[in-house]
């Protein structure tokens, strides 16, 4: 029997990425930097899985945005400093 998982801090920190990064215009947003910006957040903060066929991700997600979301935006803020005004590319 195969389980479904889901780390509901991907989708958080994406929204919030999202939201951050349209406050940033000369920040590149390719694929590569997002990618490079989420990675760096999500391996400093734990990881918090849900089972998606318990319907809890959601109100789960919400009880993180509250205890987390300082740590999140500190970080966003730094990974955006390190690689959206520095492109590992050309």
């Amino acid at each position: 029997m195969i389980r479904k998982t889901r780390n509901i801090m991907e989708d958080i920190v994406q929204k919030h990425m999202d939201e951050m990064l349209i406050k940033y215009p000369r920040i590149c947003k390719c694929e590569k930097c997002c990618d490079n910006i989420a990675v760096y957040v999500l391996n400093r903060i734990p990881a918090q899985y849900v089972t998606t066929e318990s319907g809890a991700m959601y109100a789960l997600s919400e009880k993180i945005q509250v205890e987390e979301l300082s740590k999140i935006l500190k970080l966003l803020v730094e990974a955006i400093s390190a690689f959206g005004r520095a492109p590992n590319h050309r």
